[in-house]
């Protein structure tokens, strides 16, 4: 197994990775239990769920970012998720690009290589991730990061890693 190869199954593990960040519903998840009530809260990139289950009854609701009222104290943070889900998408297609022309030995020239416009793009992916994180609402404070956070974390770490090593190939 070669470099070449090696860089395309990194780079086709980061959009896998990418990809299922960008639509998981848990990038922040609270959990409170009381004595009556238990209530889940998880949080994704365009939406929010509750789920709250008292002694009698069980409700459980989705609410998409557009689907809450406007002027909402955390509007820019919302933006701010709806952006970083758009950039994991594109990252994600990108990497795939990037990992079938790896494979496929196929070099495109440009005057930015694509290997390059992954490693811009996960290096801002990763800065918008970390700018979701620190500026989610004061009334978020009880969250924590969850899976998906981590995943996109991880994937963006294999972006950045697979383009670096394709944008620095000596066999092209």
């Amino acid at each position: 197994m070669g470099p070449r190869f090696v860089n395309a199954i990194l780079a086709a593990a980061a959009s896998v990775l990418l990809a299922l960040a960008a639509f998981s519903p848990r990038w922040f998840t609270a959990d409170l239990r009381t004595d009556t009530v238990n209530a889940n809260l998880r949080i994704g990139l365009t939406s929010l769920r509750a789920c709250v289950a008292g002694p009698t009854a069980t409700a459980c609701d989705k609410v998409s970012w557009d689907g809450l009222p406007r002027g909402m104290p955390g509007g820019g943070w919302m933006w701010i998720g709806k952006l970083e889900f758009i950039l994991l998408i594109a990252l994600a297609i990108a990497l795939a690009a990037v990992a079938a022309l790896a494979v496929g030995d196929i070099e495109m020239r440009g005057a930015i290589s694509l290997p390059r416009i992954t490693l811009l793009l996960g290096m801002v992916a990763g800065a918008l991730a970390a700018l979701y994180y620190l500026m989610a609402p004061a009334g978020l404070a009880m969250m924590s990061a969850g899976r998906a956070f981590a995943m996109a974390g991880g994937g963006v770490v294999l972006a950045i890693v697979a383009s670096h090593r394709l944008k620095h190939d000596p066999d092209r």
